[in-house]
């Protein structure tokens, strides 16, 4: 009977809550892990451009001076050449014969028209001084070239006026040159700088005793700007006291008068600081005006004897215009014969390679308006970029701010991928963004869209593989680009991204 009993009634299974527990605190410890984690770590906030690789120099259009027939070409596309390296000869133009027939006509009228401008050059006070001495020593030459006597007088005078501009020039500068003035120069010129310096110094005395009563102002405007600081506070506190009951009404009043006070100082310094920035301005204006008026009475005199001197200069030369005109009209017979013959061979203007030579074979016509070759430089490349409008702000902002413009280590960082060397296998180049341009370029066919050209400096000329492998960079590579910006937290973008949500349902209608 009893074991019956025992049978009929019902067995219960409770489940244990372990599992349960442990399940829940894991998920809780995971979960605070992840959102410490992305409040701790950072990752870089980027824009992306696009842009190409450039050399550093400009690549150089080689064209002929004057229409010829290619006689011989010496180089072939793609090759490395040197600065001077002959490019392509020319077939002859002229004959040395007519060349030497034309120097030797220009030789005599340019010996004839170098002694006048010998005379018209005495702008140093060794020449100045030498006066007739200067053409007496060339009396051989001056008879030999039938040198008027009246050239003479004139070239004397002429010094003399350059003597006394010279004392002039030194006076606006301020200075006392023993090797460019006389004695008598000298003391002449202490005279008048000396009553100069009187007026100004008592000018500037007055102008230094109103700085030292600004600064006296600015220390008693700032403590009185600290004082009114803290009263404020003060009475803030106290307000909020007063109102809840919690101090006197009357200690508030008091404190409220005090603060008003202070302010009263403040806006008495700051009107004795405008009046004493005002006197200071007077002052300088003052300086100013003693200093023009100065060199104005120099200015003046220095350009009366100016005029002098042009009236002199006008009648030497007077007698050098035909030589003159008949020099110019050789000259231009003798540069039109010395070019052909100077280019008669076509020399690269520096190292570097040859791009998109057009003559193949000789007999070819070289015409002066259209290059016959291209040199690119074998210059350091560099990335050319391109900073769409949408990004310009962030990135110029953080140009501005990272110091780059005195030291190029502080320069925002760039990563740069080659488009002819895929990422994923080849990696990227580091870089710097060293400038930024001015002002937006227009949209083209190339780029439909107003951009900002950018200048990045590539950290290495190669990208380096296993081992001592290298691929070069070439000019013209098409590249993507990531310009650094700054570190943010991986959380902010969440943040950011349910902020944008939330601030767009205040549009909802």
């Amino acid at each position: 009977m009893t074991m019956q009993t025992q049978f009929d009634r019902p067995i219960l299974f409770q489940q244990t809550t372990l599992w349960s527990r442990a399940i829940a605190w894991g998920i809780m410890g995971i979960s605070a892990f992840v959102i410490v984690w992305a409040s701790i770590s950072q990752i870089d906030e980027a824009v992306p451009v696009t842009g190409k690789l450039e050399p550093e120099g400009k690549v150089v259009d080689v064209q002929v001076p004057v229409s010829g027939v290619v006689q011989q070409i010496h180089v072939k596309e793609g090759e490395s050449v040197k600065k001077g390296q002959i490019l392509i000869s020319l077939e002859a133009a002229t004959t040395k014969a007519e060349i030497h027939s034309l120097q030797e006509n220009r030789l005599a009228l340019v010996q004839e028209n170098e002694f006048y401008r010998r005379q018209l050059g005495g702008n140093n006070r060794g020449e100045e001084n030498k006066g007739e001495d200067n053409i007496t020593g060339n009396n051989q030459t001056r008879n030999n070239l039938k040198i008027p006597p009246e050239i003479t007088i004139l070239t004397q005078n002429r010094a003399q006026f350059l003597s006394e501009n010279n004392l002039y020039r030194t006076q606006l500068q301020g200075t006392k040159n023993s090797t460019k003035l006389t004695p008598d120069q000298i003391l002449r010129l202490g005279s008048r700088q000396a009553d100069f310096n009187s007026q100004l110094l008592a000018v500037q005395l007055e102008t230094a005793k109103i700085k030292r009563e600004l600064l006296q102002n600015e220390a008693q405007l700032a403590s009185a700007k600290s004082a009114l600081k803290i009263s404020q506070q003060i009475f803030t506190n106290l307000q909020s006291l007063s109102k809840e009951g919690a101090y006197s009404r009357l200690q508030t009043l008091k404190q409220e008068q005090d603060t008003r006070s202070q302010a009263a100082d403040v806006v008495r310094y700051t009107q004795e600081r405008h009046r004493l920035q005002i006197a200071i301005a007077q002052k300088q204006e003052q300086i100013n005006k003693i200093t023009a008026q100065y060199q104005e009475d120099i200015l003046s005199r220095i350009t009366g004897n100016q005029k002098s001197i042009a009236e002199i200069d006008s009648q030497l030369m007077k007698t050098i215009v035909e030589n003159q005109k008949k020099i110019h009209e050789i000259d231009s017979q003798l540069s039109q014969a010395q070019t052909k013959l100077k280019y008669q061979s076509i020399t690269a203007p520096h190292d570097g390679t040859i791009f998109d030579l057009k003559p193949n074979t000789p007999g070819f016509v070289a015409n002066p308006n259209e290059p016959i070759l291209k040199i690119v430089p074998n210059s350091h490349l560099f990335a050319k970029i391109f900073i769409t409008n949408k990004d310009i702000g962030f990135v110029k902002e953080n140009y501005q701010q990272s110091g780059c413009k005195f030291e190029l280590d502080k320069c925002p960082q760039v990563d740069i991928r080659v488009d002819s060397y895929p990422f994923q296998e080849y990696g990227d180049i580091k870089g710097e963004l060293i400038s930024i341009g001015s002002d937006a370029l227009p949209p083209d066919q190339i780029n439909p869209y107003w951009r900002f050209p950018a200048k990045v400096r590539l950290n290495q000329q190669a990208i380096a593989l296993s081992g001592n492998t290298k691929l070069p960079l070439q000019s013209g590579m098409s590249i993507n680009a990531n310009i650094k910006l700054r570190k943010r937290t991986i959380i902010s973008i969440f943040t950011d991204f349910f902020t944008t949500k939330a601030e767009s349902f205040k549009f909802l209608r």
